[in-house]
Formats: structure tokens, sequence, C-alpha cells
């Protein structure tokens, strides 16, 4: 039997938090939920991840922060971050601390589940 591949969904906004979950669910990935990055810590730490995705303003520590400490704990990890704030300066952050992609708020529902797609077939190659 495959394993669905397992994504963790971080941001502070319990909207768009739940509305990626489900999206990527119907989808066919195994989701869990986090609304910061304390949580998103603890609930990595238990392995098995194949992607994070994460906002980068939340309460506490950033995503890009998030990013940077979950790829040093698992290089395999691959991660996105997501923006309503992006620019230059913040994509560039989100490949030096580990990043893969990078989604600017707000998105349509396609363009995360190509890119989520997109990203964890690369991890197969």
């Amino acid at each position: 039997m495959v394993r669905r591949k397992r994504v963790l969904v971080v941001d502070d906004d319990s909207n768009i938090r739940e509305n990626i979950a489900e999206l990527l669910a119907v989808a066919g990935y195994e989701v869990l939920v986090a609304a910061d990055t304390t949580d998103a810590l603890q609930k990595l730490a238990s392995g098995g991840f194949d992607l994070l995705l994460t906002d980068l303003r939340m309460p506490g520590p950033s995503g890009l922060e998030l990013i940077e400490k979950a790829r040093r704990n698992d290089p395999q990890l691959q991660a996105i971050l997501m923006t309503a704030y992006g620019n230059a300066y913040t994509e560039v952050e989100t490949v030096r601390r580990g990043g893969i992609g990078y989604l600017s708020k707000p998105f349509e529902a396609d363009e995360v589940t190509a890119l989520v797609q997109r990203i964890l077939s690369l991890r197969e190659a």
C-alpha cells in the first residue's frame, strides 16, 4: 500500500488554515494543521511529514524561522511559504532558509494544489 503524503499546514488564520487543509485532503493528502510555530514544531517532531506549508506572519516566531528550524531537524522536509506581504527579499529568504516554494496571498485553490503536487513529485525524483 502506498503511503499518502503527509502535509502540515500552519497559519494563525483559522479560515485559511482549515480551507487549505480541506483542499489538500480532498486532493488525497494526509493533512495536519497548526496555528503557530510552537504547535507546528511539536507536530513536526513526530516525524513523517513530507511538506510544510506555512504562513509568514504569525504570533511568535515567523514562518521563515519555522522553515529554518524544521529543515534543520529534517533536511528532507520540503517547505512552502505563504504570505500577503511578499517581496523579492522574502522570496530570497525563503530559499536561503530552506524553502522550495512560495505562494502570494490571495491565491487560487488550483495554485496551491499544483504547487504542492509539483514539489512533492520532485521529492520522489
